[in-house]
């Protein structure tokens, strides 16, 4: 996971997460599957 910097409604510019495909797609996964952490937590550790 990462961060960019994005403009806001208000014209300010604020930190927001991304994430590759990969990440995305193992947070979809966990989620389905009814699970905390998993590739969010061990992209967090890597970091």
């Amino acid at each position: 996971m990462g961060q960019l910097k994005m403009e806001a409604e208000d014209g300010k510019f604020r930190e927001t997460d991304v994430a590759d495909t990969e990440q995305a797609k193992g947070v979809m996964e966990n989620a389905q599957a009814g699970k905390k952490g998993g590739a969010v937590a061990k992209m967090q550790e890597k970091n």
